[in-house]
């Protein structure tokens, strides 16, 4: 297995955010994590990738336990995540903004080097022929596809997508389903996507885990956890 997640729980104020969760990844496949706001999505991806510490459980990649590395340590194993809101460098170039991913992989005087890994990633999602614009002058889907472009030029192996979606046009979501798809197939990286909008995680998810006040309530196929009373009851409340 590429990912697990072994009992992990994190505090805060004596509340369990994250309450005993287990999560499996295997290479190449697509997890969505679910849940209503609060449930505790986003501060898993916090404690997989570092910026907080767990109090309980363990967080194992590629089978070695990476429990209380640093982020930038986190990204050098080939852990890398996106935000909800994405917050480029708005004074850098798009190119210039994909480049400081690829300077992971690359040497700091490697400079051709790390330009050329660059605009591969962005022919690959799209934002090619607007590799010399400033990223602040750039849409919400654009600005979230160069958040994408960013994360893959590190060369990941597993990416973490917060939301990538949000406050996109249906058109725009088919988009990024479609390069999101295009991603694993070609590069067999596993994807684990927080996303609310119900038909594209479901459309694309191998598994879903669904997430409640912190803790598991659910996991399964699409179809198996649309039918399952706690995650309806979840969504919905009780009748």
């Amino acid at each position: 297995m590429l990912l697990e997640l072994k009992s992990i729980t994190k505090y805060f104020g004596g509340l369990k955010a994250i309450n005993s969760v287990d999560m499996v990844v295997e290479e190449g496949q697509i997890v969505g994590l679910i849940g209503p706001n609060g449930a505790g999505k986003t501060t898993i991806f916090n404690c997989i990738t570092g910026f907080l510490k767990l109090n309980e459980g363990k967080v194992l990649f590629e089978d070695k336990d990476i429990s209380g590395k640093k982020p930038n340590d986190i990204c050098q194993l080939g852990i890398c995540r996106t935000f909800q809101i994405s917050r480029p460098f708005g004074r850098m170039s798009v190119l210039d903004n994909v480049m400081v991913g690829s300077f992971l992989r690359v040497r700091e005087f490697e400079i051709l080097r790390a330009r050329n890994m660059a605009i591969g990633v962005l022919e690959f999602t799209g934002l090619a022929s607007k590799k010399d614009q400033q990223a602040n002058s750039l849409t919400i889907a654009d600005r979230k596809r160069l958040e994408l472009a960013r994360s893959l030029a590190t060369q990941p192996k597993i990416l973490l997508l917060d939301e990538t979606m949000a406050g996109l046009r249906p058109s725009e979501v088919n988009e990024v389903v479609a390069l999101l798809k295009r991603i694993v197939k070609e590069s067999n990286i596993a994807l684990v996507i927080i996303e609310h909008i119900m038909k594209a995680i479901m459309s694309i998810s191998d598994k879903v885990v669904v997430l409640d006040y912190g803790k598991k309530i659910a996991e399964g196929t699409p179809s198996e956890v649309s039918k399952n009373p706690s995650v309806i009851e979840a969504y919905l409340g009780r009748e």
